[in-house]
């Protein structure tokens, strides 16, 4: 168990973000951390910093406290309190950004040195550009289906009309 603050950080070398429709950052995540105010402690933090302007943080982290009085060696993790980590996929409008150059920070810091004995955050497959496209699909008009299985058009009731 480690009985030391953690931290540590990624920052990427400044890139312009694509000036297209919808774009977005997307990544994966795993994480497991400790359950005592785990908002304010062990931070998972994604930060946008433009050339200009203002940072942009997202904090990934759960925004209460499980109700359990024996937290404090538990985890709470991407799976929720006390459960195994999963692979959890995120996406962040970069809307805000197209065209200007950003940088990258992903940023995590247990902040003191209590419960620090877990496995802290895990990030992959970052990438940024316009979602994929959603696709379309079109619907045909089916035959109604009876019980007894197709009913033949002839036999079919009248449609409802609209009200007036």
């Amino acid at each position: 168990m480690s009985t030391g603050p953690n931290s540590g950080s990624f920052v990427s070398p400044q890139f312009q973000v694509p000036d297209v429709a919808g774009v977005q950052l997307t990544l994966k995540t795993w994480w497991e951390i400790e359950s005592v105010n785990p908002h304010n402690f062990d931070v998972m933090d994604i930060v946008v910093h433009p050339a200009t302007g203002t940072d942009a943080v997202l904090r990934l982290n759960p925004t209460t406290d499980p109700a359990d009085a024996n937290r404090t060696a538990k985890p709470y993790t991407s799976g929720g309190f006390n459960t195994a980590p999963v692979w959890q996929d995120v996406a962040i409008n970069l809307e805000a950004y197209r065209g200007q150059t950003v940088q990258l920070r992903l940023e995590f810091d247990t902040i003191d040195s209590q419960y620090n004995g877990f496995r802290g955050w895990i990030v992959d497959q970052v990438r940024i550009g316009a979602p994929p496209p959603v696709p379309i699909v079109t619907l045909q008009r089916a035959q109604p289906i009876s019980r007894t299985g197709l009913v033949p058009a002839d036999r079919m009731p009248p449609r409802a009309q609209p009200r007036q």
